[in-house]
Protein backbone atom coordinates (compact mmCIF):
# COMPACT_ATOMS: atom_id res chain seq x y z
CA UNK A 1 0.00 0.00 0.00
CA UNK A 2 1.27 3.43 -0.84
CA UNK A 3 1.95 5.90 2.04
CA UNK A 4 -0.69 8.27 -0.05
CA UNK A 5 -3.54 5.84 -0.17
CA UNK A 6 -2.09 4.82 4.08
CA UNK A 7 -2.52 8.76 4.43
CA UNK A 8 -6.25 8.98 3.07
CA UNK A 9 -7.16 5.30 4.35
CA UNK A 10 -6.48 7.14 7.70
CA UNK A 11 -8.01 10.64 7.20
CA UNK A 12 -11.43 8.83 5.87
CA UNK A 13 -12.20 7.48 9.19
CA UNK A 14 -11.06 10.71 11.49
CA UNK A 15 -12.62 13.73 9.47
CA UNK A 16 -15.38 12.01 6.98
CA UNK A 17 -18.13 13.58 8.89
CA UNK A 18 -17.08 17.34 8.31
CA UNK A 19 -17.33 17.76 11.96
CA UNK A 20 -15.03 17.64 15.20
CA UNK A 21 -16.27 14.41 17.71
CA UNK A 22 -14.75 15.70 21.37
CA UNK A 23 -13.71 12.25 22.94
CA UNK A 24 -15.59 10.19 25.57
CA UNK A 25 -14.20 10.21 29.03
CA UNK A 26 -16.24 7.03 30.33
CA UNK A 27 -13.65 6.00 31.96
CA UNK A 28 -11.81 9.38 33.32
CA UNK A 29 -13.04 11.12 36.51
CA UNK A 30 -15.23 14.23 34.64
CA UNK A 31 -13.72 16.64 37.28
CA UNK A 32 -9.98 15.48 36.82
CA UNK A 33 -8.42 18.17 34.61
CA UNK A 34 -4.53 17.16 34.03
CA UNK A 35 -2.37 20.21 34.34
CA UNK A 36 -1.21 21.84 30.99
CA UNK A 37 2.76 20.00 30.70
CA UNK A 38 5.50 22.64 30.48
CA UNK A 39 8.28 23.20 28.53
CA UNK A 40 10.42 21.34 30.74
CA UNK A 41 7.94 18.54 31.54
CA UNK A 42 6.09 18.25 28.05
CA UNK A 43 7.27 14.67 26.76
CA UNK A 44 9.12 14.14 23.89
CA UNK A 45 8.74 11.74 21.03
CA UNK A 46 10.70 9.01 21.10
CA UNK A 47 10.02 9.15 24.62
CA UNK A 48 8.92 6.29 26.86
CA UNK A 49 7.16 7.59 29.55
CA UNK A 50 5.94 4.32 32.58
CA UNK A 51 4.74 3.95 35.93
CA UNK A 52 1.68 6.39 36.99
CA UNK A 53 3.03 9.22 34.60
CA UNK A 54 1.95 6.90 32.04
CA UNK A 55 -1.78 7.50 32.77
CA UNK A 56 -2.77 11.00 30.99
CA UNK A 57 -5.88 12.71 29.93
CA UNK A 58 -6.15 12.63 26.00
CA UNK A 59 -5.46 16.58 25.79
CA UNK A 60 -1.69 15.44 26.43
CA UNK A 61 -1.32 12.79 23.88
CA UNK A 62 1.11 13.43 21.30
CA UNK A 63 2.21 11.63 18.22
CA UNK A 64 5.69 9.62 18.94
CA UNK A 65 5.47 9.74 22.50
CA UNK A 66 5.21 6.19 24.01
CA UNK A 67 3.41 5.12 27.09
CA UNK A 68 4.18 2.16 28.89
CA UNK A 69 1.62 0.78 31.29
CA UNK A 70 2.08 -2.51 33.79
CA UNK A 71 -0.47 -4.38 35.60
CA UNK A 72 1.27 -3.68 38.51
CA UNK A 73 0.77 0.24 37.33
CA UNK A 74 -3.13 -0.23 37.37
CA UNK A 75 -5.03 1.30 40.20
CA UNK A 76 -7.70 -0.67 42.75
CA UNK A 77 -11.35 -1.02 41.74
CA UNK A 78 -13.11 2.25 42.93
CA UNK A 79 -10.18 4.36 43.53
CA UNK A 80 -12.40 6.77 42.01
CA UNK A 81 -15.57 6.92 41.35
CA UNK A 82 -16.50 6.32 37.87
CA UNK A 83 -18.65 9.06 35.20
CA UNK A 84 -20.44 8.11 32.37
CA UNK A 85 -19.60 11.09 30.20
CA UNK A 86 -20.26 10.89 26.67
CA UNK A 87 -19.14 12.91 23.78
CA UNK A 88 -21.21 14.96 21.73
CA UNK A 89 -21.03 16.29 17.96
CA UNK A 90 -20.26 19.98 17.09
CA UNK A 91 -18.66 21.78 14.12
CA UNK A 92 -15.09 21.34 13.99
CA UNK A 93 -13.50 24.12 15.16
CA UNK A 94 -11.16 26.38 12.85
CA UNK A 95 -7.12 24.96 13.04
CA UNK A 96 -8.45 21.54 14.80
CA UNK A 97 -6.81 19.26 12.51
CA UNK A 98 -4.70 15.34 13.40
CA UNK A 99 -1.34 15.90 14.86
CA UNK A 100 1.22 14.02 13.44
CA UNK A 101 5.02 13.14 12.97
CA UNK A 102 7.38 15.13 10.96
CA UNK A 103 7.46 14.61 7.28
CA UNK A 104 3.83 13.24 7.45
CA UNK A 105 0.73 15.01 6.19
CA UNK A 106 -2.80 14.71 7.26
CA UNK A 107 -5.37 15.22 4.14
CA UNK A 108 -9.38 15.19 3.39
CA UNK A 109 -10.18 12.74 1.32
CA UNK A 110 -13.78 12.33 1.45
CA UNK A 111 -16.56 14.17 3.72
CA UNK A 112 -20.38 14.00 3.99
CA UNK A 113 -20.30 10.59 5.32
CA UNK A 114 -23.01 9.18 7.33
CA UNK A 115 -22.06 6.93 10.73
CA UNK A 116 -18.47 5.92 8.98
CA UNK A 117 -17.36 2.44 11.23
CA UNK A 118 -14.89 0.51 9.52
CA UNK A 119 -12.82 0.59 5.96
CA UNK A 120 -11.09 -2.32 4.31
CA UNK A 121 -8.70 -2.67 1.44
CA UNK A 122 -10.05 -3.68 -1.49
CA UNK A 123 -7.05 -6.11 -3.71
CA UNK A 124 -6.65 -3.80 -6.38
CA UNK A 125 -6.16 -0.79 -3.49
CA UNK A 126 -10.64 0.51 -3.62
CA UNK A 127 -11.56 1.76 -0.64
CA UNK A 128 -14.73 -0.05 1.47
CA UNK A 129 -16.16 1.78 3.76
CA UNK A 130 -19.30 0.78 6.04
CA UNK A 131 -21.74 3.56 7.12
CA UNK A 132 -23.18 1.65 9.68
CA UNK A 133 -26.48 3.32 11.20
CA UNK A 134 -27.22 3.86 7.22
CA UNK A 135 -27.01 0.47 6.24
CA UNK A 136 -24.58 1.26 3.02
CA UNK A 137 -21.78 0.13 2.09
CA UNK A 138 -19.38 2.32 -0.19
CA UNK A 139 -16.24 2.58 -2.36
CA UNK A 140 -13.48 4.75 -2.85
CA UNK A 141 -11.36 4.10 -6.05
CA UNK A 142 -7.93 6.56 -7.05
CA UNK A 143 -6.94 9.98 -5.84
CA UNK A 144 -7.49 12.94 -7.71
CA UNK A 145 -4.43 15.48 -7.93
CA UNK A 146 -6.04 17.37 -4.99
CA UNK A 147 -5.98 14.12 -2.52
CA UNK A 148 -9.46 13.95 -2.98
CA UNK A 149 -11.52 10.18 -4.14
CA UNK A 150 -11.34 9.86 -7.99
CA UNK A 151 -14.91 8.13 -8.08
CA UNK A 152 -17.37 7.40 -5.18
CA UNK A 153 -20.36 4.66 -5.48
CA UNK A 154 -22.34 3.23 -3.52
CA UNK A 155 -22.11 -1.02 -3.19
CA UNK A 156 -24.54 -2.21 -1.08
CA UNK A 157 -27.74 -1.08 0.75
CA UNK A 158 -30.58 -2.09 2.46
CA UNK A 159 -28.11 -3.35 5.22
CA UNK A 160 -28.65 -3.89 9.32
CA UNK A 161 -25.75 -1.91 10.85
CA UNK A 162 -23.11 -3.14 8.72
CA UNK A 163 -19.30 -3.61 9.79
CA UNK A 164 -16.98 -5.92 9.58
CA UNK A 165 -15.84 -6.04 5.52
CA UNK A 166 -13.73 -9.11 4.43
CA UNK A 167 -13.03 -10.43 0.61
CA UNK A 168 -12.99 -13.90 -0.23
CA UNK A 169 -10.96 -16.09 -1.40
CA UNK A 170 -7.71 -14.62 0.46
CA UNK A 171 -5.13 -13.39 -2.69
CA UNK A 172 -5.30 -10.97 -5.30
CA UNK A 173 -8.77 -12.31 -6.97
CA UNK A 174 -11.28 -12.76 -4.65
CA UNK A 175 -14.45 -13.45 -5.60
CA UNK A 176 -16.86 -12.45 -3.06
CA UNK A 177 -17.36 -9.77 -0.15
CA UNK A 178 -18.43 -10.62 3.24
CA UNK A 179 -19.90 -8.34 5.22
CA UNK A 180 -20.74 -8.61 8.81
CA UNK A 181 -24.61 -7.19 9.70
CA UNK A 182 -25.38 -6.52 13.51
CA UNK A 183 -27.58 -9.77 13.11
CA UNK A 184 -26.01 -12.00 10.32
CA UNK A 185 -23.27 -12.37 7.68
CA UNK A 186 -24.14 -11.86 4.12
CA UNK A 187 -22.11 -11.83 1.28
CA UNK A 188 -22.09 -10.59 -2.37
CA UNK A 189 -20.66 -11.55 -5.35
CA UNK A 190 -17.33 -9.18 -5.85
CA UNK A 191 -14.57 -8.68 -8.39
CA UNK A 192 -11.79 -6.61 -8.36
CA UNK A 193 -12.89 -2.83 -9.16
CA UNK A 194 -16.71 -3.60 -9.16
CA UNK A 195 -17.92 -0.36 -7.76
CA UNK A 196 -21.21 -1.70 -7.09
CA UNK A 197 -22.88 -5.31 -6.42
CA UNK A 198 -23.14 -7.44 -8.84
CA UNK A 199 -25.89 -9.77 -7.56
CA UNK A 200 -28.09 -9.69 -4.58
CA UNK A 201 -26.53 -10.90 -1.00
CA UNK A 202 -26.44 -14.58 0.08
CA UNK A 203 -26.67 -14.98 3.34
CA UNK A 204 -23.90 -17.14 4.95
CA UNK A 205 -24.57 -16.98 8.40
CA UNK A 206 -28.53 -15.83 9.64
CA UNK A 207 -28.19 -15.75 13.46
CA UNK A 208 -25.63 -13.99 14.80
CA UNK A 209 -27.17 -12.29 18.58
CA UNK A 210 -28.07 -8.80 16.97
CA UNK A 211 -29.83 -5.40 17.29
CA UNK A 212 -27.87 -4.02 20.74
CA UNK A 213 -27.16 -0.55 20.86
CA UNK A 214 -24.45 0.98 23.04
CA UNK A 215 -25.75 2.99 26.60
CA UNK A 216 -27.09 -0.12 28.22
CA UNK A 217 -28.09 -2.32 25.15
CA UNK A 218 -24.66 -3.79 24.81
CA UNK A 219 -22.61 -3.98 21.73
CA UNK A 220 -23.64 -4.56 17.62
CA UNK A 221 -20.41 -4.58 15.78
CA UNK A 222 -19.85 -8.11 13.83
CA UNK A 223 -15.99 -7.63 12.40
CA UNK A 224 -15.15 -10.91 10.73
CA UNK A 225 -11.56 -12.42 9.20
CA UNK A 226 -10.39 -15.59 7.65
CA UNK A 227 -7.98 -17.98 8.62
CA UNK A 228 -4.54 -17.91 6.27
CA UNK A 229 -5.53 -21.01 4.75
CA UNK A 230 -9.31 -19.61 3.94
CA UNK A 231 -11.05 -22.84 5.59
CA UNK A 232 -11.95 -20.90 8.66
CA UNK A 233 -14.33 -17.46 8.95
CA UNK A 234 -14.25 -15.94 12.50
CA UNK A 235 -16.93 -13.50 13.21
CA UNK A 236 -16.36 -11.24 17.00
CA UNK A 237 -19.43 -10.62 18.42
CA UNK A 238 -19.46 -8.28 21.78
CA UNK A 239 -21.07 -8.37 25.00
CA UNK A 240 -24.59 -7.32 25.62
CA UNK A 241 -23.84 -6.10 29.03
CA UNK A 242 -21.12 -3.85 30.53
CA UNK A 243 -20.56 -7.08 33.02
CA UNK A 244 -23.12 -9.25 34.00
CA UNK A 245 -22.46 -12.66 35.12
CA UNK A 246 -22.98 -15.28 32.33
CA UNK A 247 -23.84 -18.26 34.18
CA UNK A 248 -27.46 -19.05 33.23
CA UNK A 249 -27.90 -15.96 31.09
CA UNK A 250 -29.83 -16.43 27.66
CA UNK A 251 -28.92 -12.85 27.12
CA UNK A 252 -25.31 -13.41 26.82
CA UNK A 253 -25.72 -16.35 24.67
CA UNK A 254 -22.76 -16.80 21.74
CA UNK A 255 -21.39 -13.20 23.12
CA UNK A 256 -18.79 -11.81 23.86
CA UNK A 257 -16.82 -14.10 22.13
CA UNK A 258 -14.86 -15.28 18.46
CA UNK A 259 -17.18 -17.11 16.73
CA UNK A 260 -15.90 -20.03 14.10
CA UNK A 261 -17.72 -20.72 10.84
CA UNK A 262 -16.75 -22.58 7.29
CA UNK A 263 -16.72 -19.82 4.67
CA UNK A 264 -20.19 -21.27 3.60
CA UNK A 265 -21.66 -20.59 7.33
CA UNK A 266 -21.56 -24.63 8.07
CA UNK A 267 -19.59 -25.53 11.42
CA UNK A 268 -20.17 -23.39 13.63
CA UNK A 269 -18.29 -23.34 17.02
CA UNK A 270 -16.86 -21.15 19.51
CA UNK A 271 -13.22 -20.24 18.83
CA UNK A 272 -12.30 -18.07 21.64
CA UNK A 273 -14.22 -16.57 24.57
CA UNK A 274 -14.34 -14.00 27.80
CA UNK A 275 -13.88 -11.14 25.84
CA UNK A 276 -16.06 -8.18 26.13
CA UNK A 277 -15.79 -6.49 23.01
CA UNK A 278 -13.68 -7.89 19.96
CA UNK A 279 -12.81 -5.41 16.77
CA UNK A 280 -10.05 -4.65 14.55
CA UNK A 281 -9.83 -8.55 13.85
CA UNK A 282 -7.39 -9.48 11.52
CA UNK A 283 -4.34 -12.61 10.60
CA UNK A 284 -0.70 -11.50 11.79
CA UNK A 285 0.83 -12.68 8.29
CA UNK A 286 3.84 -14.12 9.67
CA UNK A 287 2.48 -16.59 12.21
CA UNK A 288 -1.05 -16.86 11.01
CA UNK A 289 -2.64 -15.93 14.53
CA UNK A 290 -5.82 -13.79 14.86
CA UNK A 291 -5.29 -10.71 16.21
CA UNK A 292 -7.47 -7.77 17.54
CA UNK A 293 -8.56 -5.03 20.45
CA UNK A 294 -11.02 -5.21 22.72
CA UNK A 295 -12.93 -2.39 24.83
CA UNK A 296 -12.92 -3.75 28.30
CA UNK A 297 -15.82 -2.86 31.16
CA UNK A 298 -16.28 0.59 32.32
CA UNK A 299 -17.55 1.77 36.29
CA UNK A 300 -14.75 0.66 38.17
CA UNK A 301 -13.12 3.53 38.70
CA UNK A 302 -10.39 6.10 36.29
CA UNK A 303 -7.78 4.17 34.27
CA UNK A 304 -9.63 0.81 35.19
CA UNK A 305 -10.00 -1.54 33.07
CA UNK A 306 -7.63 -0.86 30.67
CA UNK A 307 -8.81 -1.75 26.81
CA UNK A 308 -6.18 -3.86 24.98
CA UNK A 309 -4.56 -5.69 21.94
CA UNK A 310 -3.88 -9.63 21.90
CA UNK A 311 -3.79 -12.43 19.41
CA UNK A 312 -7.18 -15.08 20.35
CA UNK A 313 -5.70 -18.44 20.86
CA UNK A 314 -8.49 -21.74 19.98
CA UNK A 315 -9.78 -22.32 23.08
CA UNK A 316 -8.90 -19.29 24.72
CA UNK A 317 -10.11 -17.86 27.69
CA UNK A 318 -9.60 -13.50 28.15
CA UNK A 319 -11.43 -13.45 31.77
CA UNK A 320 -14.98 -11.20 31.03
CA UNK A 321 -17.00 -11.28 33.10
CA UNK A 322 -15.51 -12.45 36.32
CA UNK A 323 -11.90 -11.62 35.53
CA UNK A 324 -9.63 -8.96 34.07
CA UNK A 325 -6.22 -8.32 32.69
CA UNK A 326 -4.92 -11.54 33.91
CA UNK A 327 -6.50 -13.20 36.83
CA UNK A 328 -7.83 -10.30 38.64
CA UNK A 329 -11.25 -10.49 40.07
CA UNK A 330 -13.60 -7.93 39.20
CA UNK A 331 -15.26 -6.92 42.45
CA UNK A 332 -19.24 -7.93 41.28
CA UNK A 333 -18.12 -11.47 41.02
CA UNK A 334 -15.33 -12.14 43.32
CA UNK A 335 -15.48 -15.88 43.97
CA UNK A 336 -17.21 -17.70 40.53
CA UNK A 337 -15.10 -20.20 38.78
CA UNK A 338 -11.75 -20.53 40.43
CA UNK A 339 -10.99 -22.98 37.99
CA UNK A 340 -10.67 -20.52 35.25
CA UNK A 341 -8.44 -17.94 37.51
CA UNK A 342 -5.06 -19.40 35.68
CA UNK A 343 -6.32 -19.68 32.66
CA UNK A 344 -7.10 -16.19 31.62
CA UNK A 345 -5.20 -14.90 28.29
CA UNK A 346 -4.82 -10.49 28.35
CA UNK A 347 -1.87 -9.62 26.33
CA UNK A 348 0.48 -11.21 25.15
CA UNK A 349 4.18 -11.28 26.85
CA UNK A 350 5.89 -9.67 23.77
CA UNK A 351 4.65 -6.92 21.56
CA UNK A 352 7.09 -5.42 18.92
CA UNK A 353 5.15 -2.42 18.80
CA UNK A 354 1.47 -1.23 19.13
CA UNK A 355 -0.40 -1.20 16.82
CA UNK A 356 -4.23 -1.04 16.14
CA UNK A 357 -4.82 -3.21 13.24
CA UNK A 358 -2.67 -6.09 12.52
CA UNK A 359 -2.07 -5.42 9.17
CA UNK A 360 0.49 -2.53 10.30
CA UNK A 361 2.20 -5.83 9.74
CA UNK A 362 2.12 -5.18 6.13
CA UNK A 363 4.01 -2.14 6.37
CA UNK A 364 7.44 -0.91 6.79
CA UNK A 365 7.49 0.52 10.32
CA UNK A 366 8.36 4.63 8.72
CA UNK A 367 4.93 3.89 7.01
CA UNK A 368 2.66 3.03 9.86
CA UNK A 369 0.91 6.02 11.55
CA UNK A 370 -1.77 5.50 13.94
CA UNK A 371 -3.68 8.74 14.75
Amino acid sequence: MKFSRFVALITILSLSLGAYVLQAQTKKHARRKAAAPTAASAPKAHEVITGKAAFIEYTQQKPGVFRKITIADLPEPFATDSVDNGPRTVPRPSGAWPQTLPGFKVELYASDLENPRLIRTAPNGDIFLAESKAGKIKVFHGMTKDGKAEKIETFATGLKRPFGIAFYPLGPDPQWVYIGNTNAVVRFPYHNGDMKASGPQQVVVPDLPGFSILRGGGHWTRDIAFSQDGKKMYVSVGSHSNKDDTDGNATERRRADILEYNPDGSGFRIYAYGIRNAVGIAIQPETGQLWGSVNERDTLGDDLVPDYITHFEDGGFYGWPWYYMGGHYDPEHKGKHPELRDKVITVPRRISRRCLRCRAWLLEPTQALWL
